[in-house]
């Protein structure tokens, strides 16, 4: 969190993890695109290249974009904007999850209810505590929110099973489909109450 005091704005940075394929980007690329224009930023990529000598020529992008919210008030007595940050595709290297989460305010873990990627789904469960705790943080003192996409695929799982599954802490969990939108209003808005209640209880503070 950092305070904006010329734009009289307190930021946020919000984070969007998982398991590759689950919609990440498409769901950033949702709320961009419902988004009023005259509230937010251009929706952002910046490839990288991997600094791997076994793995010459390998990239990996990352996704971003703010937009001001003020439908939901203020926190410590500014309007609020969010910064949203996604990795897009596939993830090979675990220090780019481990960047994008530096700083970070709340997390929007997304979860494939497939059956067959539930292991996945798990392991990067089992990563987001382990990047979270190597930069000194608990994710149990972060405003967290669970996102299940593709409920309605063949061999999939009801949102309230996959998102118990994971071993998270308890948070709301939301059945969403990037593509039609459902779930997407309400999950970013039990992202912003989390983050002004963490604010107003000191387990958001500014960095």
């Amino acid at each position: 969190m950092f305070t904006d005091a010329f734009a009289d704005e307190t930021n946020f940075r919000v984070v969007f993890y998982g398991p590759a394929y689950v919609g990440k980007t498409a769901t950033l690329r949702y709320i961009h695109q419902h988004a009023p224009p005259d509230r937010k930023s251009k929706l952002s990529t910046v490839t990288i290249n991997i600094d791997d000598p076994s793995h010459p020529g390998e990239t990996e992008t990352t996704v971003w974009f703010d937009m001001s919210l003020p439908e939901y008030g203020e926190s410590n007595a500014r309007k609020i904007r969010i910064n949203l940050y996604a990795l897009h595709g596939p993830v090979n290297y675990e220090s780019s999850s481990r960047l994008l989460l530096k700083g970070v305010d709340a997390v929007v873990f997304l979860a494939d209810a497939q059956r067959a990627r539930q292991d996945a789904n798990r392991w990067w469960a089992m990563t987001l505590r382990e990047h979270l705790a190597e930069l000194g943080r608990e994710l149990a003192g972060l405003p967290l929110c669970v996102g299940v996409t593709k409920t309605s695929f063949e061999g999939s799982d009801p949102a309230l099973r996959v998102g118990n599954a994971l071993g998270l802490p308890a948070s709301p969990i939301f059945d969403i489909d990037p593509t039609t939108g459902r779930g997407i209003p309400e999950m970013l808005a039990a992202v912003v109450t989390a983050l002004k209640d963490g604010v107003a209880e000191g387990g958001v503070a500014e960095i």
